[in-house]
């Protein structure tokens, strides 16, 4: 998504990031990602995940009783397989949007947990830090997965994000433009 607000900047209006990084392995300069050796333990884990709903990064909160894990294990199933999961993990990891951050002209929401117990909030902050136009806001809760927890406080906050001046405005220009280009072309 952020890739896709640089290189086309007439198709994005705004980017929320929940619970994102710029880049997901620690590395110079980036200390909040996963350790390879970690990433690799991770990967490993998956398998246990698809089938029993049990989540491997952090501990249960909790709303992750029986029946959500049931519903989680199905859902992870329906939306690939294990292998396919894995694959697409250590191909995200390998990715890098650090240098891309500063180019980005569009409003930022940036929201994370502060207790998030799959990815630490130093990916947060270092987005927030880096990005021209941003809202930062941290949340309180741990869990990642934004449909536990206190919903209600992200929900609020996408919609003062959407519906604030800084998105308006920026509206208001692109509907200038359209009209304009249809002027332009009758």
């Amino acid at each position: 998504s952020v890739l896709f607000a640089r290189e086309h900047p007439e198709r994005a209006r705004a980017l929320i990031l929940y619970g994102s990084w710029a880049r997901r392995v620690a590395g110079p300069g980036y200390p909040w990602g996963l350790q390879p050796a970690e990433l690799d333990a991770l990967l490993d884990q998956m398998g246990a995940a698809w089938a029993t709903g049990e989540w491997w990064a952090g501990p249960p909160v909790s709303l992750d009783d029986d029946r959500h894990r049931r519903w989680w294990a199905r859902y992870l199933r329906m939306s690939a397989s294990p292998s396919m999961a894995r694959d697409l993990l250590r191909m995200n990891a390998g990715i890098d949007n650090r240098d891309v951050l500063p180019a980005l002209r569009l409003p930022v929401l940036v929201l994370h947990r502060a207790a998030d117990t799959w990815v630490d909030i130093g990916h947060a902050r270092f987005l927030a830090a880096n990005l021209p136009c941003v809202r930062y806001v941290e949340l309180p809760d741990t869990d990642h997965r934004l449909w536990l927890g206190d919903t209600a406080k992200i929900l609020d906050e996408v919609q003062r994000f959407l519906l604030g001046p800084a998105l308006r405005s920026r509206r208001r220009v692109t509907a200038a433009r359209i009209v304009r280009s249809r002027a332009a072309a009758s």
